[in-house]
């Protein structure tokens, strides 16, 4: 009767067993913040005694059986078991990793009690390697600077397949700075870019980048001299003298980023690519203003 009783509990495997004697206070902070938040948190040192727990009121609930919990019953009680072991070692895997993140200035605190609950109502859910590491970044950095991350943006990365990241991180690798993130894409046509419509279009439905193209986008009110950079490289840009323009715009080309996908740029990790700075250079010199690489 026992082995038969213990055939249909799942194995709880919980890897972390560590103290919060081993984390840096404004880790802690972190952790208490999420227990705070979300009342489903169990601080680290105290899984291996719940899971314990668990085990055990499972085993006694087993013998229900003989005074008639039903067979579908049991298999309903064992689901829950184990989907709830999977999902509170997502939650500790993504919030330990986002601690080895943190600032020593975060203020974990001020990060918005809603904000963590709506955050692990869907990390929960997020065993995948990659996305994972995409989640503890993503709580890493709204713990270092509270509102960096908005409640759209935490819906739109829930949707994400492998695929769309993919799709995401190639077009950052042509974008430059100049204030702010900028996609710099014009003729998709030209053997320089690896997108196409359909790829951009699929992005503004994500709700990453508005897609213009036709028309595309004017920056307004530049400086008549300023630095910006494609990834390691600083270019300068300066008014013509004989300009004839009023104002002082640049044609940043067919994309701009939404918020969500400006969030979301500094987590692309985008290579760089080859000598696409000489393409800047030469397009931004077409308007209004000259500009040069800095050397």
């Amino acid at each position: 009767m026992t082995d038969n009783k213990r055939s249909f509990l799942p194995e709880v495997k919980i890897d972390v067993q560590i103290s919060t004697k081993d984390l840096a206070p404004v880790a802690q902070d972190l952790i208490a913040k999420i227990s705070r938040a979300t009342g489903t948190f169990y601080q680290p040192w105290k899984i291996v005694r719940e899971a314990k727990a668990i085990r055990k009121a499972g085993e006694e609930l087993a013998g229900l059986s003989e005074l008639g919990l039903t067979e579908i019953e049991m298999r309903a009680f064992q689901r829950v078991i184990s989907e709830g072991s999977k999902q509170q070692e997502n939650i500790e895997r993504i919030t330990l990793e986002a601690t080895d993140a943190l600032e020593d200035n975060a203020k974990p605190d001020a990060v918005d009690d809603d904000w963590v609950a709506d955050f692990f109502a869907k990390a929960r859910h997020i065993s995948d390697e990659e996305f994972s590491t995409l989640w503890s970044k993503i709580l890493a950095g709204e713990a270092n600077r509270p509102g960096s991350f908005s409640k759209r943006t935490l819906n739109i990365i829930y949707g994400l397949t492998k695929e769309d990241a993919e799709l995401f991180r190639e077009l950052c690798r042509y974008v430059i700075m100049i204030g702010i993130p900028c996609p710099f894409i014009f003729h998709l046509d030209e053997e320089r870019y690896s997108l196409n419509f359909e790829n951009l279009g699929h992005l503004q439905d994500l709700g990453l980048v508005n897609f213009n193209s036709v028309a595309g986008f004017v920056r307004q009110g530049f400086p008549d001299d300023f630095l910006f950079n494609y990834g390691s490289v600083s270019m300068r840009a300066v008014k013509k003298p004989d300009s004839t323009a009023n104002k002082n715009d640049i044609l940043m080309g067919h994309v701009m980023f939404t918020k969500s996908g400006l969030e979301l740029f500094g987590l692309a990790d985008a290579l760089m690519v080859p000598e696409f700075e000489q393409y800047v250079v030469k397009k931004i010199s077409e308007g209004p203003y000259n500009a040069s690489i800095v050397t």
